[in-house]
């Protein structure tokens, strides 16, 4: 009996763990291969394509491959065009990747297809040709309706191809307005002139044997850090977004952008010279034109309203002078009775200071050049005031090129000391700071 009941849970057991394999088995099979939707609108080999005829409301353009060239057919005399720009479209419009396949369709009206916004005809080397239409934005994504001829699937595509689909021939224009910044900019920036907004803001860059550094002429004169250039000026450049080519486009009231220019920026890099006009376009963007050529691009982007009106004071870094210990190679130090040398040997972890007998650490030296340039901005110094030649600080930082710098902290009142750096005073520091730094300094080179 014991035997009966255990043979019925055994036939039970294997019939659950049967039906549990087939559910599995459901559950893991993927889909039939007939439900997958296609990827591509169109995908054609680059070398079958022969040219494209593009039309929409801003008028038509041609394009035909002729011995491996991209030319514009019928285009005006002295336009250059980009060759980047020809390949990329033409390559977009060869491979239109599919947002969305919404299926089979006869109510084109509807989607903006019946009077499309544009129409591309690709031609190919065997005769054939095929047509796309592009319908209206869809209302609940970024997202376009697209149709192509022969086909009765209504599709969606992205924005990259919609905003292709609407090229005009200036589009395909070569468009050299703002600087292109590489990762060698720093080095090769030597001058930078900001006009606008009540203010001039211009700043050089020296080769002085063989280390680039950077000057403020106006409106104060200060020395500036690399560091400083970099996220301030190249980086904010670099990052402005170049929203579109502006052809015959601009408003009529800001067509004489020569006249109207709130901002003009004058820049020589890498070689180049270049005079930049910045008008507003609306609250996000910018007109900005090259005078050197007349070509205008509306530029937008976050940060281009703070680089056209970054008060002077914000390129002055929390130190009046900075020092990198990988850079230096001795530091003279004389204050109140005080003169002791600082030799700098090593890099990195192998970083040490030495005075006399006396041997720091690295993380020792790198306290003490801190301390030695704890020279925080207070004010701009006014006017052009006599100073005394009786400094209550001075330094001199040599460094492994052979560059020197003199920092001399003199008093100009009870509370305030004017900071001059190789003969330039622009900014005072705090007299207490400048005492407690002096105060420090004598307990590090005490007895030596």
């Amino acid at each position: 009996m014991k035997r009966d009941r255990w043979y019925i849970r055994f036939i039970a057991m294997a019939g659950i763990l049967a039906v549990l394999i087939v559910l599995l088995g459901i559950i893991s099979k993927p889909p039939p291969s007939d439900s997958q939707e296609e990827s591509m609108i169109t995908d054609f080999h680059m070398g079958t394509v022969a040219g494209a005829a593009l039309i929409n409301e801003k008028g038509s353009v041609a394009l035909m491959i002729q011995n491996g060239e991209i030319e514009i057919l019928d285009a005006p005399v002295g336009l250059i065009f980009s060759e980047t720009n020809r390949k990329a479209f033409l390559y977009r419009m060869a491979h239109i990747p599919i947002k969305k396949n919404l299926g089979v369709t006869e109510t084109w009206e509807q989607y903006g297809l019946e009077y499309p916004q544009a129409k591309l005809t690709l031609f190919f080397t065997d005769g054939s040709r095929t047509t796309l239409r592009l319908g209206d934005k869809t209302p609940l994504e970024d997202a376009w309706y697209l149709s192509r001829e022969g086909d009765d699937s209504l599709y969606l595509v992205d924005s990259v191809t919609a905003k292709m689909m609407k090229y005009s021939l200036d589009d395909f224009r070569d468009i050299d307005v703002l600087p292109v910044i590489s990762p060698d900019s720093l080095k090769s920036l030597k001058r930078f002139c900001l006009t606008g907004g009540e203010q001039i803001l211009e700043i050089q860059g020296e080769n002085q044997a063989g280390e680039i550094r950077f000057f403020m002429k106006e409106p104060f004169e200060a020395v500036l850090n690399w560091q400083t250039i970099m996220e301030k000026i190249l980086v904010p450049l670099s990052e402005t977004e170049n929203l579109e080519f502006v052809g015959e486009e601009i408003p009529s009231e800001k067509k004489d952008i020569s006249m109207q220019a709130e901002y003009r920026l004058e820049i020589e890099i890498d070689g180049n010279e270049r005079e930049l006009l910045f008008v507003p376009a609306d609250e996000d963007s910018w007109y900005c034109k090259n005078m050197a050529n007349g070509q205008v691009v509306r530029v937008g982007g976050s940060g281009v309203m703070d680089f056209l009106t970054r008060p002077a004071e914000k390129f002055l870094d929390s130190t009046l002078y900075r020092a990198n210990g990988a850079d230096m190679e001795k530091v003279t130090v004389i204050a109140d009775g005080l003169k002791e040398e600082l030799e700098l040997r090593g890099q990195g972890e192998l970083l040490r200071g030495y005075c006399g007998e006396k041997e720091w650490s690295q993380a020792e030296t790198i306290q003490l050049l801190e301390i030695l340039t704890m020279i925080p901005p207070a004010e701009p110094l006014e006017g052009n005031p006599l100073l005394s030649e009786e400094a209550l600080l001075t330094l001199y930082f040599q460094r492994k090129t052979g560059v020197e710098d003199v920092v001399e902290i003199i008093p100009v009142s009870r509370w305030r000391c004017a900071v001059r750096v190789n003969g330039l005073a622009s900014f005072t520091t705090y007299t207490n700071t400048i005492e407690e730094i002096i105060r420090v300094i004598k307990g590090y080179f005490a007895g030596y």
